[in-house]
């Protein structure tokens, strides 16, 4: 037996304490029936109990062996295969968004590509020009994107893969998980960011403040801490 399912064992036996200990008291009367086989014979009618007792350590073992193998096991092992599926798509999701802010940060703070998100520089983002061009090329015309362009594409882009993974595994997320996403796949989230970049006066800056770089950047925050979760379960 591999390693790996050594392990899956032990989590069932941690997960599972009543069927373990079932377990265990089968083993006890297997092995007590083994080892005073010749002692229990003298017992008319104890010997009749005992055998009883043992076909049911017996039959349950075997089930336990069957469920273990044939059931749980590869439960785990499909619920695994989706936890790794899903944590690629989540890494896809918060690099998008990390991209977002550091796009900006190094467009209106002059930084290179070293700048790391910083929420003191919000406050500067919000004297942003977007018409103000952006280190990002447009596949149609290869000239830079201006940050009207690149934000209305990349949040575009976020909310298909997080419609894209709720529609696959919304029943495996769990409910932090579930409603971290949909939170930031909001209707009502994506109808305002979308208003206000096809504003061309930009006389909406508080509330770009407000809902992106505040509430977005939040929900950023909260999706990699549920990430990392993923991996130390």
């Amino acid at each position: 037996m591999a390693g790996k399912d050594i392990k899956k064992i032990k989590r069932f036996c941690r997960e599972n304490r009543l069927l373990f200990a079932g377990a265990c008291v089968s083993l006890l009367v297997i092995v007590a029936y083994s080892a005073f086989y010749n002692q229990i014979k003298l017992l008319s009618s104890g010997i009749r109990w005992f055998e009883i007792l043992l076909q049911i350590a017996i039959g349950y073992i075997i089930n336990l062996m069957f469920y273990i193998t044939q059931i749980y096991l590869p439960s785990i092992k499909k619920s695994i295969t989706i936890a790794l599926h899903m944590s690629k798509q989540l890494d896809k999701i918060i690099k998008d968004m990390e991209d977002l802010f550091k796009i900006m940060g190094r467009t209106f703070t002059n930084a290179d590509h070293r700048y790391v998100i910083n929420r003191e520089d919000f406050k500067l983002f919000n004297e942003f020009d977007l018409s103000k061009s952006v280190p990002v090329l447009s596949l149609a015309t290869g000239e830079n994107l201006s940050m009207r362009e690149y934000l209305t594409r990349q949040f575009g882009f976020i909310n298909e893969k997080i419609l894209l993974l709720l529609r696959l595994h919304s029943e495996e997320c769990s409910p932090e998980l579930f409603t971290t996403l949909t939170n930031i796949s909001s209707a009502e989230l994506y109808e305002l960011m979308f208003w206000i970049l096809q504003n061309k006066n930009d006389k909406h800056k508080f509330v770009m403040q407000n809902c992106i770089y505040t509430e977005y950047y939040d929900l950023l925050c909260s999706l990699k801490e549920i990430r990392v979760s993923l991996v130390t379960e």
